[in-house]
């Protein structure tokens, strides 16, 4: 699994970025545009990322429109649904409108900060990137 966390504050970084590596190879970026990058390098190295954990509230550029960018870009490049990026936004607001178009934007999941690990373990199972053997440590 290959996977991306786009996260402002260091700590929070920092935590789900050790929690993803435990399960495979983790990225992490602090802003919306070395997030959006790093998406594009990673498929011009043909080695895209299986889930971008994505922080809504990022400097320069927001989380909603680095979503709009990746599903923008998937979609003018013909990637399948089953193929693209899952992408689990995380914010520390849990405003049902804010849950609501990241939604209508193709975001896959939601996660409320700071990020219960039990919690982002099961998204990544529903999404298949884990399975039995490799969440047991």
């Amino acid at each position: 699994m290959r996977a991306l966390v786009v996260e402002d504050d260091v700590t929070s970084r920092k935590l789900m970025g050790s929690f993803i590596s435990k399960f495979g190879d983790c990225d992490s970026v602090e802003d919306g545009i070395e997030a959006i990058v790093s998406y594009r390098m990673a498929i011009c190295q043909n080695k895209p990322y299986d889930i971008i954990c994505l922080d809504l509230n990022l400097p320069d550029v927001d989380g909603m429109t680095v979503l709009k960018k990746i599903r923008w870009y998937e979609k003018n490049n013909d990637v399948n649904e089953s193929e693209r990026t899952k992408i689990i936004v995380t914010t520390s607001t849990s405003e049902i409108e804010i849950v609501k178009k990241a939604a209508v934007l193709g975001c896959d999941g939601y996660l409320l900060k700071p990020v219960d690990r039990l919690k982002l373990i099961e998204h990544l199972r529903s999404f298949g990137l884990l399975t039995e053997k490799n969440t047991n440590f």
